[in-house]
């Protein structure tokens, strides 16, 4: 997702997102929060985590609010 807003998106802030791609990122993470509602322990809490991550990423669109899972190694 994020990769998708970076391409589509190149340095624009949250609220010149067209109002479709906007739902529509939203739509993916409320199915992520299903899905990862439904694992256990530690992946779980990577995974929520790790959306929230995104959520907030959409909301600021800065180079600090990354998803760590997403940082280069």
């Amino acid at each position: 997702m994020v990769n998708s807003i970076n391409a589509k998106y190149v340095g624009a802030a949250h609220q010149h997102y067209e109002k479709k791609d906007l739902l529509a990122y939203q739509d993916e993470l409320t199915k992520a929060s299903e899905y990862a509602g439904r694992l256990s322990g530690d992946k779980r809490l990577v995974a929520l985590k790790s959306i929230g991550q995104v959520r907030n990423y959409i909301k600021n669109r800065n180079s600090n609010s990354i998803p760590t899972l997403l940082w280069p190694v």
